[in-house]
């Protein structure tokens, strides 16, 4: 996906009502503008119906915007400008959100910023992990793989896509979203 032109950082009501064929923008639960280039997302503060939100690879700073919406269950705000970890108190209120996704901003550089978040947010059960990893050890996924029966490169590496694709029926649409966003980065480098 392009990203937009530089003169257009904003995310408007038009933008959001011709992605999501949508009369209006409070009735919208779902929302995916990653690879925009958006610094100025104010306008979610009036979907308070939003339950996703998927705004990677944008520039956005600021957790603010999404302060008010109390139904929100997944926020992917990866590889963003997010560079202080005050910001995560705009997120404490929101009793539902479940999955954070936060990596790749300037706040990971803090090597316990995921401690500092899980504190202030304990109803997060996953940050930047998948499913069934609470906490940033990435080391324990190395170990599982590491504890895979030994044998060729191509034994490991069919016992991991087996892994994957028993998963993928556990995921949702916006989950896979992001998979296919970590797939295509991986593929670059």
């Amino acid at each position: 996906m392009q990203k937009a032109t530089s003169n257009n950082h904003k995310l408007t009501e038009h933008m959001i009502l011709n992605k999501n064929r949508a009369n209006s923008i409070r009735n919208i639960k779902h929302l995916n503008f990653w690879g925009h280039d958006l610094n100025d997302v104010s306008i979610i503060e009036e979907m308070p119906n939003l339950e996703v939100v998927s705004l990677s690879m944008n520039n956005i700073s600021s957790l603010k915007p999404f302060s008010n919406l109390p139904n929100l269950k997944e926020l992917y705000l990866r590889n963003n400008s997010i560079s202080d970890i005050r910001e995560i108190h705009w997120l404490e209120k929101l009793p539902n959100l479940s999955i954070l996704w936060l990596a790749e901003n300037p706040i990971c550089e803090d090597k316990e910023y995921k401690k500092k978040i899980l504190a202030k947010l304990p109803q997060v059960d996953y940050l930047d992990t998948k499913p069934g990893e609470k906490t940033s050890d990435c080391k324990k996924t190395q170990e599982t793989i590491s504890s895979l029966p030994s044998g060729s490169p191509s034994s490991k590496q069919d016992a991991i896509l087996t892994a994957i694709l028993a998963l993928i029926p556990a995921l949702k649409p916006e989950s896979i979203q992001i998979v296919l966003e970590e797939i295509m980065i991986k593929s670059q480098c």
